[in-house]
């Protein structure tokens, strides 16, 4: 049994206090995980779309979910490198893309912002993906 969180959490801007992005139930958190591994096990099997590509969605929908308390980012990132393994990608180890993310921190939090969605099922619906996928 995996542990997700347990408890309604919400991000908050760091200068504001203001709410930014409001994260699924956390009953809703199980069955959206589930979907999103299935995704990316359909998604490599099939490989339909290139490994960065998938790589980034299956990046993005993680972080997104925020499954749990603390460390959803570096989660994300280790499920990025892993589908790129699994994809040959060797990445000149497995720090490679934690260290390019670190050296671009600015803009890889930009590309991952939500938007004007407050909440996941409206990010769902709505969200522009394609410049955290660039």
């Amino acid at each position: 049994m995996w542990l997700y969180r347990d408890g309604q959490n919400v991000l908050r801007d760091p200068q504001t206090g203001d709410i930014v992005y409001l994260l699924p139930e956390p009953s809703d958190v199980p069955p959206l995980m589930a979907d999103l591994v299935y995704w990316i096990n359909e998604a490599t099997r099939r490989q339909e779309l290139a490994a960065p590509i998938v790589a980034a969605l299956a990046h993005s929908q993680f972080a997104t979910i925020h499954p749990y308390h603390d460390g959803n980012g570096r989660t994300a990132r280790l499920l990025a490198t892993l589908i790129l393994h699994r994809y040959g990608y060797g990445l000149q180890g497995i720090y490679a893309l934690e260290a390019h993310c670190a050296q671009h921190l600015q803009g890889y939090y930009a590309a991952l912002t939500v938007g004007e969605s407050r909440n996941y099922d409206l990010y769902r619906a709505e969200a522009e993906v394609t410049g955290f996928v660039e």
